[in-house]
């Protein structure tokens, strides 16, 4: 089966792929990799690197004809959360009308169990009423609402499954993942650790290897509806931080409160599926991939990234770089004004502050330039306001001036011309790529139906082949060229003496 993938790049997407690709499926990946890395999958596989709100995910449907579309691009958003509706609705709703006009055979959208909100009475069914806590829930919520909504109004299969506490390997380690890569980076750096909660506060954990069994069947048994998919085991946080080895923990609360229990009991009846992996076991797969694989950190470098673009951005940069350039013509200017005339060195300065630094340091140069003339005809005794109408002093300026602003202006028009033709260049470039892979895929497949027409036992070319005996003018060769098509054809041994 053809089996797309939203969010393939990302944790929980990527053993999803791994899982069917492993059964023989083809594994087709939408991301935009706002959180995902391509370093996740190392099979082969098709994608688009996009996003799912894009108008050219269409033609990826179109290509392809997908038979399933697993949608669990939404399911880590928490930090994405300024704009829930244009990252998570708006393309939710691209991929359920595309999955209809091209005729999928089953939608699945991974939604959260956080939609129950904080319960902690009775057991977690999927008729318990819904009570959404945070914007993240109540955003996939909505999702849910959509795909219910199109199952009835189209028909079109849909499967929404409540996941819970997820962990495992390719998680991100990092402030903004789960509570378990909290715990376990924290132990693995020996640092002390703030949870927010009891000892006694009890999560629903289950193995990231489990979550994508569980797809894979349901994939396989046609599942439609709503399901709670969990492994139905409280645990609570003193004895996750035992497991993980975190001994110096302090926690945010001492009151003794417990979770509901998240039933799965629903998915097990109609699925026959079963977790297979303990909390310990799911710890110590954990354990051996971060042992065995560098760390994931991308956020926090992006982070790191973004803060170090900023400080060099910062305007107060700019002015040191721009009093750095001053000083160095101001230096020149007391080495060489027996040889050059000062003003000269000015003009330069004035031109490089504006095509180095941009309008505003050009309007400072301008000012320090002139300062400097202001600085010279104090020296020689004149008065300072009698300088303020010079002529000859206001003319330097508005030279000075002049030449920043007009030369920053064309710089300013002249990178934003280049910006524009690069962004120009990549989305051409992109979209190259995409083609390209779309005719190679195409030509592959021609020429796999080509091989199969011309050698194929009963296809037109053996018919042709076998029929060519027939040529012949002779009449021996004509008799013999008969036996030979009646054997060909009817796949027989005929003797000529007959």
């Amino acid at each position: 089966m053809n089996i797309l993938i939203t969010g393939g790049y990302g944790f929980i997407g990527s053993t999803l792929a791994e899982r069917f690709f492993k059964e023989g499926h083809h594994v087709h990946i939408l991301d935009n990799l706002s959180s995902g890395t391509k370093s996740n999958i190392d099979f082969k596989h098709r994608f688009l690197i996009s996003d799912i709100s894009d108008p050219k995910c269409e033609a990826f449907f179109r290509t392809y004809s997908f038979d399933v579309v697993i949608h669990c691009a939404a399911s880590n958003q928490h930090s994405h959360l300024s704009h829930p509706v244009q990252s998570n609705v708006n393309g939710l709703l691209n991929l359920l009308t595309l999955s209809k006009k091209y005729q999928v055979k089953q939608f699945i959208y991974c939604s959260t169990s956080e939609v129950y909100g904080n319960q902690s009475e009775g057991l977690i069914t999927e008729t318990t009423a819904l009570a959404p806590a945070t914007p993240f829930a109540l955003d996939q919520l909505h999702g849910e609402a959509y795909c219910e909504q199109w199952s009835e109004l189209y028909g079109l299969p849909t499967l929404i499954l409540r996941l819970g506490h997820v962990y495992g390997p390719k998680q991100h380690m990092s402030s903004e993942s789960s509570l378990i890569t909290t715990v376990t980076s924290a132990a693995s750096k020996g640092t002390n650790i703030l949870l927010n909660g009891s000892p006694d506060w009890t999560y629903d954990f289950i193995f990231v290897g489990d979550v994508a069994d569980a797809v894979y069947r349901s994939v396989m048994s046609q599942l439609t509806g709503i399901y709670n998919l969990s492994s139905s085991t409280q645990t609570s946080l003193r004895r996750l931080s035992e497991l993980v080895g975190l001994n110096d923990v302090t926690y945010s609360h001492t009151a003794k409160t417990h979770a509901a229990p998240f039933e799965n009991r629903k998915l097990k009846t109609d699925l026959d599926w079963v977790p297979k992996y303990t909390i310990e076991e799911g710890l110590h797969a954990t354990r051996l991939y971060y042992d065995k694989h560098e760390v994931a950190t991308s956020v926090s470098d992006e982070k790191k990234s973004t803060k170090f673009t900023a400080l060099f951005s910062h305007p107060f940069v700019r002015i040191a770089e721009n009093l750095t350039l001053f000083l160095i013509f101001f230096a020149l200017s007391l080495i060489m004004t027996p040889v050059v005339d000062a003003p000269d060195y000015w003009f330069i300065y004035v031109l490089l502050a504006a095509l180095l630094f941009g309008k505003t340091q050009s309007l400072v140069a301008s000012i320090l330039a002139v300062g400097v003339q202001f600085y010279d005809h104090a020296a020689t005794g004149r008065n300072i306001l009698s300088l303020f109408v010079d002529n000859s002093i206001l003319a330097v300026f508005t030279i000075y001036l002049l030449i920043g602003l007009i030369v920053s202006y064309v710089m300013d028009r002249r990178k934003i011309e280049i910006q524009f033709l690069k962004d120009e260049l990549a989305a051409t470039s992109e979209r190259h790529h995409f083609l390209n892979e779309i005719y190679e895929e195409t030509l592959d497949i021609k020429n796999q139906l080509h091989q199969q027409i011309i050698r194929s036992e009963d296809s037109i070319g053996s018919v042709y082949e076998a029929t060519r005996a027939l040529d012949s003018l002779e009449p021996e060769g004509l008799f013999v060229g008969s036996i030979s098509v009646l054997e060909k054809t009817l796949k027989l041994t005929i003797s000529p003496s007959i």
